[in-house]
């Protein structure tokens, strides 16, 4: 399943991307949250303690690797459903930042977990957006047939509590 591509593991990190099917679930605490509060995980087939942890991780290894390299940011392109899953995470994520309906529980993960994931993922698409063949994708994936551009825009409102994620929407746009 990963074809002509260079680089083959953006494949499996897109896999690993796990977004609950319910949009209004906050992502668990992480691991080292649930120790201070004594919890213990879950006999689920998918350990939701590591959810959190794999999706900064996926959010994280997709910004340092495309930012790095221009090839790296076209070949993440290619992955199929590569940039409609990750404006579906942004989607999520948007949800718990700084929105009072997104109100965070105690057993969930902190405000800073969400913050950290919406910003590797503007740097991702602001990395992919720099290359003609991105901003193509971007335009054909998810501009035309999405609130990608008003999801991104809303992110212009948390200026006061993440402003680098403001720097990059202006900087994307």
């Amino acid at each position: 399943s990963v074809g002509d591509q260079k680089y083959p593991c953006y494949h499996l990190i897109i896999d690993l991307i796990d977004i609950p099917s319910d949009p209004t679930t906050p992502l668990p605490p992480t691991t080292s949250e649930r120790m201070e509060l004594n919890e213990e995980p879950s006999n689920s087939n998918i350990n939701p303690v590591y959810q959190t942890e794999l999706l900064v991780s996926c959010a994280t290894l997709l910004y340092y690797t495309t930012f790095i390299s221009v090839l790296n940011a076209r070949e993440l392109t290619k992955v199929g459903g590569a940039l409609p899953k990750l404006h579906h995470l942004l989607g999520y994520v948007k949800r718990f930042c700084c929105s009072p309906t997104g109100a965070i529980s105690n057993s969930s993960a902190p405000l800073v977990v969400y913050d950290k994931i919406l910003l590797d993922l503007m740097r991702t698409f602001t990395a992919i957006a720099t290359t003609a063949e991105g901003r193509s994708e971007i335009n054909d994936q998810l501009a035309t047939k999405s609130n990608f551009i008003l999801d991104v825009s809303d992110l212009l409102d948390f200026y006061q509590s993440i402003p680098s994620i403001v720097e990059l929407v202006l900087e994307f746009f």
